[in-house]
């Protein structure tokens, strides 16, 4: 389940995101809203947070591989990614009033898919040190 979860993220990124904009270019012009940010705009805050979103799914293959025998790294993704739906879903919630929710094109939720997948791959690993060596492995070099 790992290994889909890495995957649908990575193609989410190729596939049409928001208007007319894919999802590469999506995640590259977040990087504009940090003096807005700055200045206290929530909006900007809250599209600034997403960035941070991408950072945990790159970030999980490693926390996954690090996993210690009482599951504390798979505990703390476990945690950081339901935080993370709990976000991508209050995020539609607010888009949804504005009317931006039908300009949403199926990278953004295959996107967001990707982060529902990623909790419960982190619900479903049980398996040996070794299994989670070579499922992250497997998702470093796809």
């Amino acid at each position: 389940m790992a290994v889909a979860t890495w995957t649908l993220f990575t193609v989410s990124f190729m596939l049409p995101a928001y208007q007319h904009m894919r999802g590469f270019e999506c995640a590259f012009k977040l990087a504009f809203f940090w003096s807005q940010a700055i200045r206290g705009d929530w909006a900007a805050i809250y599209y600034l947070l997403l960035s941070f979103l991408n950072l945990l799914m790159l970030t999980s293959p490693i926390l996954l591989l690090r996993n210690t025998p009482d599951a504390r790294c798979l505990r703390v993704l476990r945690v950081c990614s339901l935080i993370a739906l709990i976000l991508i879903g209050s995020f539609l919630f607010l888009l949804y009033p504005k009317g931006m929710v039908p300009f949403l094109r199926v990278g953004s939720y295959a996107w967001a898919s990707a982060f529902a997948l990623l909790y419960f791959a982190t619900l479903a690993t049980r398996g040996s040190r070794k299994e989670r060596v070579a499922l992250g492995l497997v998702a470093l070099c796809a």
